[in-house]
């Protein structure tokens, strides 16, 4: 089983592949950030990241994917800006199983 994890973020979402054997190993296959800062507004950016987690599914194609749950933010911008980009990440992945995990469990 192939295995596409995402830490969603409205900067730089990171994003890692690994492979669990029906045994349990699991084998490390792709890890990188998609940064988005190169964008020239946050629009941009949103479209950044559609266009990466498309490019590594096509790429790679994982039969599910873990993503970090949402946490609470002090900033309401950035709580915002964040809840955005994960909404993002739900659209590109929202064909194949997703599973949420809280962050301190990451």
């Amino acid at each position: 089983m192939r295995i596409l994890g995402i830490d969603p973020g409205s900067q730089r979402t990171g994003a890692g592949i690994i492979d669990v054997a029906p045994d349990g190993r699991m084998v490390h296959i792709h890890h990188a950030p998609l940064s988005l800062m190169k964008a020239e507004d946050f629009p941009q950016r949103l479209r950044l990241l559609l266009d990466g987690l498309w490019a590594l599914i096509e790429e790679h194609k994982p039969d599910e994917v873990a993503i970090e749950q949402v946490f609470l933010s002090n900033n309401a911008m950035s709580a915002l800006k964040l809840g955005q980009a994960r909404g993002v990440v739900l659209l590109a992945v929202g064909h194949l199983p997703v599973a949420e995990h809280a962050t301190r469990l990451v």
